[in-house]
């Protein structure tokens, strides 16, 4: 499957590299050899190419300001080269002085993929982008203006870091300067006598004599006799409970209302005509070519946790040819920072047919409008791959005949 991921000085990164004054770099497309490639573009910032208004496959990708052009050299040299053939390299080198930064694009097959129904579309994975950086003695990278993930994960937030570690940092001391070699002074007249000095400490004060014995207690005098306890009083009679008032009698209850006469029994009306039978709908009913109408199919499949990181839609039996419009995802279970995509073949291989992962980080359930609305064809395969196979939930796809 064609792809625009290329190799610097045979490296295997895919994002930014650490270069040097003069160095020679050797680009070259990976992994070799290469499979569904027809055209491949090599290209750096060319000043006078630059236009805003240009798509990405024709306008060069920035460079850091102040950096100077470089030249590729492939097919022919510029800031927009081919190699000669589509597994040759391309080399350029680096200026002699100076801390830079360039982003190198390759572009393979123009950026444009074909469906199986024959449409063009634009392909992000046909176009690639990685930072070439020369850094000063302090560590430090320049900045472009352009730059997101081409050089890591954290973008330009990284170098922007180190500047300020670098602008806070206590630079080391420098060397000791010579001794003088001039001719030593003559000696100074000796000083006045100094002050007298102050008065010496008090002394410490002596240790505490010994406490002296301590006496006889006296003795205790005698207690005297307790007092007798006097008698303890009668308890009063309980007085008697008063009587229970009597109960008043109870009202008499009211007459209840005579009912109403039922009124008569409006006629039934005529019975209406039986609709049609409905008969099963097979995929060849789904769409009226002739007249243009089509009638919407779900496809739903659960998927769970340990069964593979593909889930299978359909394995080379997709009922007709159809549009996916939308997709809505139920996760159930998630796990942090995955995703999923979905795809036209098994183990990663094949083409995503929608330009974004969804996260399958949270557990929500979310449905997704398809701008692209890709093309199932007939017959063939389709899969949700998932990054990590403990993710557990639903996906159901809303799909129009074609």
């Amino acid at each position: 499957m064609a792809g625009a991921k290329f190799s610097i000085n045979a490296d295997t990164g895919d994002q930014g590299f650490e270069g040097a004054h003069l160095q020679v770099l050797t680009l070259r497309l990976k992994p070799l050899p290469v499979s569904g490639v027809s055209t491949v573009l090599f290209q750096v910032f060319a000043p006078a190419a630059f236009e805003d208004e240009l798509g990405i496959a024709r306008n060069p990708p920035r460079a850091s300001p102040g950096a100077p052009v470089l030249d590729l050299v492939g097919a022919t040299t510029g800031q927009s080269v081919s190699p000669i053939g589509v597994e040759g390299t391309v080399e350029v080198t680096l200026p002699s002085s100076g801390r830079h930064s360039w982003i190198v694009r390759s572009v393979v097959n123009g950026g444009i993929a074909t469906l199986p129904g024959g449409r063009s579309v634009a392909d992000p994975t046909l176009i690639h982008e990685r930072m070439i950086v020369i850094r000063d003695l302090a560590g430090n990278r320049s900045i472009v203006a352009t730059e997101t993930t081409q050089f890591s994960d954290d973008g330009w937030a990284d170098a922007f870091e180190t500047g300020l570690d670098a602008i806070g940092a206590v630079g080391p001391t420098g060397p000791t300067g010579p001794t003088g070699t001039g001719a030593t002074g003559p000696t100074g007249a000796t000083g006045p006598t100094g002050a007298t000095g102050p008065t010496g400490a008090t002394g410490a004060t002596g240790a505490t004599g010994p406490t002296g014995a301590t006496g006889a207690p006296g003795l205790d005098g005698a207690l005297g006799p307790t007092g007798p306890t006097g008698p303890t009083g009668a308890t009063g009679p309980t007085g008697a409970t008063g009587p229970t008032g009597a109960t008043g009698p109870t009202g008499p209850t009211g007459a209840t209302g005579a009912t109403g006469d039922t009124g008569p029994t409006g006629p039934t009306g005529p019975t209406g005509p039986t609709g049609p039978t409905a008969t099963n709908i097979g995929p060849a009913d789904l769409a009226d070519e002739a007249s243009g109408r089509s009638i919407p199919f779900y496809v739903r499949v659960d998927f769970v946790a340990d069964s593979g990181q593909d889930v299978e839609i359909f394995n080379a039996n997709a009922p007709r040819d159809f549009e996916i419009q939308d997709v809505e995802l139920d996760v159930e279970t998630a796990v942090a920072l995955s995703t999923a995509e979905l795809r036209d073949t098994a183990g990663g291989a094949g083409a995503a047919l929608y330009s974004a992962p969804f996260d399958t980080g949270t557990i929500a359930r979310v449905r997704v409008t398809l701008p692209e609305r890709p093309l199932v064809a007939l017959g063939s395969s389709l899969y949700l791959r998932r990054s990590d196979d403990d993710v557990v939930g639903t996906i159901a796809l809303r799909c129009i005949p074609v």
